[in-house]
């Protein structure tokens, strides 16, 4: 098993661990949560903005 797995000892599968794309820190998913979160947010507001200027 290399570095970047570990066992998962409640399922008994491998779970590969990444680094999140945005912040870099480790993360079971390509995204870490409080960046998936972050960007959400950004994206909302940016909508909110867009919407606003059409009308």
């Amino acid at each position: 098993m290399s570095e970047a797995e570990t066992k998962d000892s409640a399922k008994g599968k491998d779970v590969k661990k990444h680094n999140c794309s945005i912040c870099g820190r480790e993360s079971d998913v390509l995204i870490c949560h409080a960046c998936e979160d972050k960007l959400r947010g950004e994206a909302l507001e940016k909508k909110k903005d867009v919407e606003r200027a059409g009308r």
